[in-house]
């Protein structure tokens, strides 16, 4: 049997094991000078002589070693609490005592950190005791787009909602706030997708019509987003920022005006 060096990516070592009959791919870590085998794909020697299916079985095992990158957020030290949960809300030793300590108004206008130097650094603390905080993903998704130092993260931006969505799959708020995210670094399809899965379980979210309006005002699609708008200001939303942009493109429906009030 043959054992070739393919490489390394983050704390992975990557080699190609083959033999008369099969060849594998594997990937492990490196521990006190030994390789310890995470995962193994065993495929035929014929048809691993391809260089397309070797490129595509070590794609296939970057993306699931990057996926579970993020972590489990079912575990820490702290929680995790239930951002929905009224229970969590409520009670000082859980949901108030984090953000007392890790999410003042100085995180929150994105001034700086409360326990250190780095705003992440405390927001980290907060999006792992409680994932799904919808302010604190809010806040994070700004901070990632605002061009302030990220420095304290422990994951990506997409990470941690990832693992909020993992924690909460019904919380359409976090559908929602991840789709904003996303149309803000020009994703405009991706957060599109978010944005329908909110829809179906926050069908009634004047906020959610309202951003939903101002991603297809990004994408100059005006009727689609006059749509939205009209649903939004129908549901009482009070910031008038979509209308007037509509207004200046000559898009506004006048007739809404009448029927909202």
């Amino acid at each position: 049997m043959t054992l070739v060096w393919l490489g390394r990516w983050k704390s992975y070592y990557i080699l190609w094991s083959s033999d008369l009959v099969f060849s594998s791919m594997v990937i492990g870590t490196a521990t006190k000078g030994r390789v310890m085998v995470g995962h193994d794909v065993r495929v035929s020697r014929h048809t691993c002589s391809s260089p397309l299916v070797i490129g595509l079985i070590f794609l296939f095992f970057v993306g699931a070693v990057h996926a579970e990158d993020c972590g489990d957020p079912f575990s820490n030290g702290v929680g995790p609490f239930d951002y929905t949960n009224p229970a969590d809300r409520r009670d000082p030793l859980r949901i108030p005592i984090v953000e007392k300590h890790h999410f003042n108004m100085d995180i929150q206008t994105l001034k700086g950190g409360q326990t250190g130097a780095y705003i992440m650094t405390d927001l980290d603390y907060l999006l792992r005791a409680v994932p799904n905080h919808h302010r604190g993903l809010y806040t994070m998704a700004r901070l990632y787009t605002s061009g302030v130092r990220t420095d304290g993260a422990k994951w990506s931006a997409d990470c941690y909602f990832q693992r909020a969505l993992h924690f909460r799959p019904t919380d359409g708020v976090v559908y929602m706030v991840y789709g904003i995210f996303l149309s803000k670094q020009g994703k405009f399809e991706e957060a599109i997708k978010n944005y329908r899965q909110a829809m179906k379980l926050l069908p009634e979210s004047a906020e959610l019509y309202y951003n939903m309006g101002l991603l297809y005002l990004d994408q100059k699609d005006y009727e689609k987003a006059m749509s939205f708008a009209e649903k939004a200001y129908a549901l009482g939303y009070p910031l008038p920022g979509l209308k007037d942009s509509l207004k200046r493109k000559n898009a506004w429906n006048p007739s809404i005006d009448l029927q909202v009030k």
